[in-house]
């Protein structure tokens, strides 16, 4: 594997967790909308 080729997997790796964390950030937010009803 190149350098370039790391470079790219590590950046998408990256933006996949960002991803996962901001979705699991809205389903947390979801959840407290529900129980504050």
């Amino acid at each position: 594997m190149t350098a370039l080729e790391q470079q790219i997997r590590d950046e998408t790796t990256a933006a996949i967790h960002a991803w996962i964390d901001e979705r699991l950030l809205r389903t947390d937010l979801d959840f407290g909308d529900d129980n504050k009803r």
